[in-house]
This record gives C-alpha cells, structure tokens and sequence, in this order.
C-alpha cells in the first residue's frame, strides 16, 4: 500500500494545487515550478507524472481518462459507459 498510496497522494496534491493556481493566476502565469513548489514536490515529480504542463491540465480537463507521461501523453478512454460531462459543442 506504500508506494501506492504515496504515488497517489502525490498526484492529488499536484491537482489540487494547479487548478487552484489556475484559476487565481491563469494558467499561461502558472509555472510548473510554482505548482511543484506549492504542492511540496519535485519539479521533476510533476514533469514524470504528466510530462508537461499542457498534459496536466488535459488531465484536469479530462479526469476520467488519465494523460501522464509514462502512456506518452495519450488519455485512455474512460470506462464503458461512464460519462465525463464534457459537451459536444459549445454553447454559443
């Protein structure tokens, strides 16, 4: 259970930190450095979990599938029959 629940403990205090930089600051003025140094990580910790900070917000946008760097950026598909509530189109 270790390395398992560090692993994702580590990851939820990545995502909670950015969207909370996000949305106070933007994203294009969050550095990956402020969310690693805010969520008590390496910087080197978030860039192996997601690869890049694009795919970290993906994956924010995206919760149900998982972009990281170790599937090279790629989200898997939800599970059959779930719903992620992203619309097709957006309102207008």
């Amino acid at each position: 259970m270790g390395q398992t629940y560090c692993k994702a403990r580590t990851e939820e205090r990545i995502v909670e930190t950015a969207i909370r930089l996000f949305a106070e600051k933007g994203y294009s003025n969050t550095s990956t450095a402020e969310i690693a140094k805010a969520a008590d990580v390496s910087e080197a910790s978030l860039f192996k979990q997601y690869g890049t900070k694009d795919k970290l917000l993906l994956a924010l946008i995206v919760p149900h599938g998982t972009a990281t760097a170790e599937n090279g950026g790629k989200i898997k598909s939800p599970a059959p029959g779930s719903r992620i509530g992203i619309p097709e189109t957006a309102p207008a």
